[in-house]
């Protein structure tokens, strides 16, 4: 993953409004669907501005489980994977 994509960065005009409990719901305008994080995810989500990938996944490692294992790394790749196929961020 890291090696074909060198960033990452929100999907444009995709929209982030607080919910209850910590849950955060993304909408993307494009797709016209509907989205809910939790905490974690929406930390993550907040560190996609266009930095590179790996520095991402080892903010996101950091934040959470203070290292950056191959554990915690691949579930951080995994979620970006999967907002990415959810159109949420871009890969570059």
């Amino acid at each position: 993953m890291t090696e074909s994509y060198s960033s990452v960065q929100k999907a444009e005009k995709v929209r982030c409004r607080p919910e209850d409990a910590g849950r955060f719901l993304l909408y993307n305008p494009r797709t016209d669907q509907l989205h809910l994080l939790d905490e974690r995810g929406k930390r993550i989500f907040d560190l996609c501005d266009g930095r590179p990938i790996d520095d991402v996944v080892r903010e996101s490692c950091a934040l959470f489980e203070g290292d950056s294992s191959q554990a915690n790394w691949q579930q951080v790749i995994d979620f970006l994977c999967s907002l990415k196929k959810r159109d949420l961020v871009v890969m570059r």
